[in-house]
């Protein structure tokens, strides 16, 4: 009989958790993560080593889509 390889729910991460590829740091989006908000997007960096974890957009969804579905009408 071969050995259970099924990850249990504590084996695996939670999808609200980042990873840091410089330096392995691991957490809740909404832990330690240093945030800087430039512009019209938010910058996740790490809280060791600064890297740039990732960067997700201020706006809701609803604005982005609502503006990038805008369609000129001058000239009908």
């Amino acid at each position: 009989m071969s050995p259970d390889t099924r990850s249990t729910a504590s084996d695996v991460a939670a999808k609200s958790t980042l990873f840091c590829p410089d330096c392995d740091h691991q957490g809740r989006y909404d832990s330690a993560w240093n945030r800087v908000v430039n512009g019209d997007a938010i910058h996740y960096l790490c809280p060791n080593c600064r890297a740039t974890v990732t960067t997700r957009p201020t706006a809701p969804l609803e604005k982005r889509c609502a503006s990038s579905q805008r369609v000129s009408t001058s000239g009908d």
